[in-house]
């Protein structure tokens, strides 16, 4: 699937998929607390929150070019500072959430934020000392409305619910017009576990052409497809499937942590996922280590399901499984390959893995579960 040349940018695919029949359809299914029912945004509402939060940002003096650093888990917030900041112009610096104090200090002077939004009290501590070692460093705005520290800081601190009481109207078909193909859109940084993070600007363009050429190397997705989302939107490959996910119209729901994610599966029962190698390998590791519990019947009734779910595989690399493992494939499916596959809540059409190399033994295991 090929993006049309008529979306360069992502303001205008951002005002394209807000306005569409697409709007009154989930974009993002989230939990406001843990532990809570998943609630649910439309793109519609999406939109809406987004316009608001970019004519907040206006108000507050964020004009095109400027830099807006951001460092908060994955929510919807997140998101929406993403989109609010490139209708706008503004160029955003996602920053991992693990990265200490002194990393963010770094980052938000060397991009020369001029403002930064965290989702937390923990985040919000990292700002504040930011801020007092970077002038340039004029906003800071806190997601959460229940934070509980109230430092002292050079840079005054406005939370969202404050802050998008103070917006100002825009005029967003002439910023979707404004925007061009060219436009430097973010900073990404690297985590900084290796040494210094090092940033790397990025265009509309650059990151239109990453969806462009994942949706043409993925199978067709469309809006009955639930993405769930655990790894973090600043990491690259995330947000890179995030926006490929909003393309396609599908909806992007955020796992509560990684410790949750076999919960969040049953929840919301995806359709697509995506991880990087070590999480393949985990679950590949607990499903073996489950099989040395089952008794010596029940190993063997294990590896020969496997066994044909693998034959049958190789259908996915152009080969042509026997047809005695295409007849027995039913029977494999019900013992064994259908149970897998509920774990994953029963509707999971592919995992997309990416960051590092995969192993092909993992890869071939879950092409053998039929995931």
């Amino acid at each position: 699937m090929v993006i049309d040349e008529t979306y360069p940018t992502l303001p205008e695919i951002f005002h394209a998929q807000t306005t569409s029949n697409l709007k009154d359809l989930p974009y993002i299914y989230f939990k406001p607390e843990r532990g809570k029912p998943y609630q649910k945004i439309t793109y519609g509402e999406f939109g809406k929150k987004v316009i608001e939060l970019a004519g907040a940002f206006a108000t507050h003096g964020i004009n095109r070019g400027d830099r807006i650093a951001l460092i908060s888990e994955s929510r919807p917030e997140w998101l929406e500072t993403d989109f609010a900041s490139s209708l706008l112009g503004v160029i955003t610096v996602p920053m991992f959430p693990t990265l200490t104090a002194s990393q963010v200090e770094y980052v938000v002077h060397h991009s020369g934020a001029k403002a930064i939004v965290v989702s937390n009290d923990l985040q919000l501590g990292k700002a504040v000392k930011a801020a007092a070692s970077c002038p340039e460093l004029e906003k800071i705005f806190v997601m959460n409305k229940d934070c509980s520290a109230r430092p002292e800081s050079v840079a005054p601190i406005i939370h969202f619910e404050e802050l998008i009481t103070q917006r100002s109207e825009i005029d967003v078909e002439a910023l979707v017009a404004r925007s061009k193909p060219d436009d430097i859109i973010t900073m990404i940084y690297t985590s900084g576990t290796t040494g210094t993070p090092k940033g790397v600007m990025l265009t509309n363009r650059n990151l239109v052409s990453n969806v462009e050429g994942s949706l043409a190397s993925l199978p067709p997705i469309g809006h009955n497809d639930i993405f769930l989302s655990f790894l973090p939107l600043s990491h690259g490959f995330e947000r890179t499937a995030s926006n490929f996910i909003f393309y396609s119209g599908c909806a992007i729901a955020f796992a509560e942590s990684i410790d949750t994610i076999s919960d969040n599966m049953l929840e919301i029962r995806p359709t697509i996922m995506t991880g990087v190698p070590r999480f393949y390998e985990r679950i590949h590791s607990r499903l073996m280590r489950s099989r040395e519990k089952l008794s010596p019947f029940k190993q063997k009734m294990f590896d020969w399901a496997l066994s044909v779910g693998a034959e049958c595989a190789k259908k996915l690399e152009g080969g042509n499984p026997p047809l005695g493992a295409l007849l027995m494939r039913p029977v494999a499916d019900k013992l064994v390959l259908k149970k897998i596959r509920e774990r994953t809540g029963g509707r999971m059409r592919f995992f997309i893995s990416g960051g590092a190399a995969l192993s092909s033994e993992v890869g071939k295991a879950f092409a053998s579960f039929g995931l």
